[in-house]
């Protein structure tokens, strides 16, 4: 009959020597893998569907600056500052739009309608943005109907 083997102290050595090869891999390849950044270049940096509020619809927003959630109906930002929506005080009407804290300076908008609207967006020197529903301008060719709400995706 065979005996039982012992652990050799050379089977020992090697074993942990191979434990500690895997697991040094292993926390190497952990600690390289990308890091998710959450304001990365080139994705979208906030999203906002500003929606005023249902029963006095989106003409009807504050005059002052306002982060209440009853205006938007969705509203993200990758650095979790707050969105901000106001009427324009400027002369040709519309709202302003800021996304505090948020790198973003390329904004995309769009009306949310089922009619046909034009619609702009346009810097502030405070870094807030305005939007104008269909033209807006003087002496446009569109009248100024700011009654439909609107989305906005800032790069």
């Amino acid at each position: 009959m065979r005996r039982p083997s012992r652990l050799s102290p050379s089977f020992v050595l090697a074993a942990l020597a191979l434990f500690f090869a895997l697991g040094g891999s292993a926390f190497a390849l952990h600690d390289a893998a990308p890091k998710s950044v959450p304001c990365a270049v080139g994705t979208a940096r906030a999203i906002a569907y500003v929606t005023g509020i249902p029963q006095q619809g989106i003409a009807n927003l504050p005059n002052a600056w306002s982060p209440s959630p009853a205006l938007f109906g969705y509203r993200w930002s990758c650095s979790g500052g707050a969105i901000q929506v106001r009427k324009s005080p400027g002369p040709h009407g519309g709202f302003d739009i800021r996304f505090l804290n948020n790198p973003g300076r390329n904004p995309v908008v769009t009306a949310a309608t089922t009619d046909t609207r034009a619609i702009s967006i346009s810097p502030n020197t405070d870094g807030s943005f305005q939007v104008t529903e269909a033209g807006g301008a003087p002496y446009g060719s569109y009248s100024f109907r700011p009654d439909s709400p609107f989305f906005i995706v800032l790069f």
